[in-house]
């Protein structure tokens, strides 16, 4: 099964970590992953970054990852008040010659 990443909303920036994650998540938004596992890593990668940067940032409050909630072909990713990701499972794709 493929899932498509892609950022629904983003928002000012409040600090510099959340400047850090946003720079992140932009750039990594709209790819396409090619299976359960990757997607998995994709979100374990994003946690990854946030504890770096929580990490690095102390003088900052730190970051979370917002609820994670399905619905019926996505999965949304959120930390409150910097960016909005959804994660689609990809129901058909067109190969057009």
């Amino acid at each position: 099964m493929k899932y498509f990443a892609k950022i629904r909303a983003i928002y000012v920036p409040k600090n510099k970590a959340h400047k850090e994650i946003q720079d992140y998540v932009l750039s990594i938004d709209s790819n396409l992953l090619n299976s359960e596992e990757h997607k998995n890593r994709f979100i374990a990668d994003i946690k990854e970054k946030l504890t770096d940067i929580n990490t690095r940032n102390n003088r900052c409050k730190d970051i979370f990852l917002g609820d994670w909630y399905s619905s019926d072909h996505a999965i949304n990713v959120s930390v409150s008040g910097n960016f909005s990701m959804s994660i689609f499972q990809v129901k058909h794709e067109l190969l057009l010659s």
